[in-house]
């Protein structure tokens, strides 16, 4: 009885873990591993436009969360009742516990709030249209901030406003 009791003990805190791992609005001073060695080019540019969006919660973090709120729930529900009673408690709670853990990644704040900005390059009509995260160090970007439109060659291009 004690080894169910520390499993459930050790599948909570993992799953805890897990859920508590989304995306935030990051650091514009860190770089993610898919935009090391990314070769980009540098246009002084002025915001025209700022729109802020929303970016989802991504479906790996919704679908961990299903996983570990399902194991934990069936685990829960396994500590109740005997023969039959076992079998429909933790299938259900097995069932509640997915459910909920398949919102759990979105309700701690999954979702990142980012800006879709309209670029225009300095001394030309060429505009880009770029989507980045709000930076915790910059804030919110407004149109007629000038900076530097980084175009990268993959994933990565970015408006960087003077003095950053």
């Amino acid at each position: 009885m004690k080894n169910k009791y520390l499993l459930i003990t050790t599948a909570l805190t993992a799953a805890l873990g897990i859920t508590a791992c989304s995306p935030t609005m990051g650091s514009f001073n860190t770089v993610g591993a898919d935009q090391v060695g990314v070769v980009s080019e540098d246009y002084p540019a002025t915001i025209v436009s700022a729109q802020s969006v929303t970016q989802e919660t991504s479906n790996t973090a919704r679908n961990l969360g299903t996983l570990a709120g399902a194991a934990i729930g069936a685990g829960a529900g396994s500590l109740l009742g005997k023969g039959s009673g076992n079998v429909v408690s933790t299938v259900g709670f097995g069932l509640v516990g997915a459910a909920l853990g398949r919102y759990t990644p979105t309700v701690l704040g999954g979702e990142t709030q980012c800006q879709r900005l309209t670029v225009r390059v300095d001394g030309s009509k060429k505009t880009y249209t770029v989507t980045q995260p709000v930076y915790k160090e910059i804030g919110a970007l407004s149109p007629g901030q000038r900076g530097t439109l980084r175009l990268a060659s993959g994933k990565g291009s970015v408006f960087v406003p003077d003095g950053y």
